[in-house]
């Protein structure tokens, strides 16, 4: 939510979805939410362990692997990127 992705959603005015296609997903989260065994406390564990992590993607549990700026205003610096890049685009500075 920090990278601005709610803003970005937000400015889609158009409906894609008809009702009956979004009550169904509602009712596909819900079940699956319901059938979930893992807590609320479990889950943000989970989550901060994972976006912690310098050797896996929090985005998509590739590896990440040390990479170097090419271009740009951080040319010649060090960062962390997923493997999977292009498809995952998962970058962490060090």
């Amino acid at each position: 939510m920090k990278s601005g992705l709610t803003r970005y959603i937000k400015r889609f005015k158009k409906k894609i979805l008809l009702p009956d296609e979004t009550n169904q997903l509602i009712k596909i989260i819900t079940q699956h939410k319901s059938e979930s065994s893992i807590t609320r406390k479990a889950h943000i564990r989970s989550l901060r362990k994972r976006h912690a992590s310098t050797t896996i993607c929090p985005n998509c549990g590739d590896n990440l692997i040390e990479k170097t700026a090419k271009k740009g205003f951080n040319a010649g610096s060090k960062f962390l990127g997923c493997s999977n890049y292009p498809r995952c685009r998962f970058t962490k500075n060090l």
